[in-house]
């Protein structure tokens, strides 16, 4: 496909290349390879290999210090974090030694040596990964921070007679179950909400998708209990503590498969 300029003449028959006139498709293939390789030139700013080794280290030292595995919401939390942290300063180090790096044979292939990002472009990218890794860390914070009070007040509800006889305030042990089934449901969407904003900001459509789904399947069920509550029947409150797990879990899952297939 070629586009005729204003003022060239057309080729004979199609086929001749004249001045003036813009082969399309050789135009936008260009084009893909011009984003491919500033999208590679960018991602060599982290330095891969070292957050790759960081990963590495990471998990069997997590899993030493829980003497176990370690819950699964804390582990990706940890390695999207560490990653974006990592990759920040690593970013930033490329930008300090950009000098150092355009003289030495071993570094004079990095993005910044020869040219293919700018040093303000790399010093905004670096200092917007800190940004961002710092925002992750809390977003998953405010995620499991929402989480817990539906979680632990639906075990609160099936066994308020326990806390009661212990003497622990629970909620469920000093409010109505009306209230606590409020209190649930409100909670819930505020887990769901929180869940959703890593979506725009460090991930793709993949746990986009994925929080969706779960976060419906967790308000679906919170709202199951208000409703058996009004009616006055039996809540079910075990079986939401018990899919609150399996949320939480599948939430972090999605985080992890999102961050492989990206």
């Amino acid at each position: 496909m070629t586009q005729v300029l204003p003022g060239s003449a057309r080729p004979a028959g199609g086929l001749a290349a004249r001045p003036g006139v813009i082969d399309v498709r050789a135009e936008r293939a260009a084009r893909r390879r011009r984003v491919v390789a500033t999208c590679r030139a960018y991602l060599a700013l982290t330095k891969p290999r070292i957050v790759e080794l960081l990963l590495v280290t990471t998990v069997p030292a997590m899993i030493l210090a829980a003497g176990g595995l370690p819950p699964l919401g804390l582990v990706a939390a940890t390695l999207v974090g560490g990653s974006l942290a990592a990759g920040s300063a690593n970013a930033l180090n490329c930008y300090l030694d950009r000098d150092i790096d355009a003289v030495m044979r071993r570094t004079i292939a990095r993005p910044l040596a020869r040219h293919a990002v700018s040093p303000l472009s790399a010093l905004v990218f670096g200092v917007g990964l800190a940004v961002l890794s710092i925002a992750t860390m809390w977003l998953f914070f405010v995620v499991i921070f929402f989480w817990t009070p539906p979680h632990f007040w639906a075990l609160a509800m099936r066994f308020r007679d326990d806390y009661a006889r212990a003497g622990v305030p629970m909620l469920p042990v000093v409010a109505t179950p009306t209230a606590v089934a409020h209190r649930i449901v409100a909670y819930a969407w505020l887990t769901v909400a929180t869940s959703l904003l890593l979506w725009p900001l460090v991930t793709s459509w993949v746990y986009g998708a994925a929080a969706l789904a779960a976060g419906a399947w967790f308000l679906a069920a919170a709202h199951g209990l208000l409703a058996r509550v009004r009616r006055g029947v039996e809540p079910r409150a075990l079986r939401l503590f018990r899919l609150s797990n399996s949320y939480l879990a599948l939430l972090f899952v999605a985080v992890a498969v999102d961050a492989l297939v990206r």
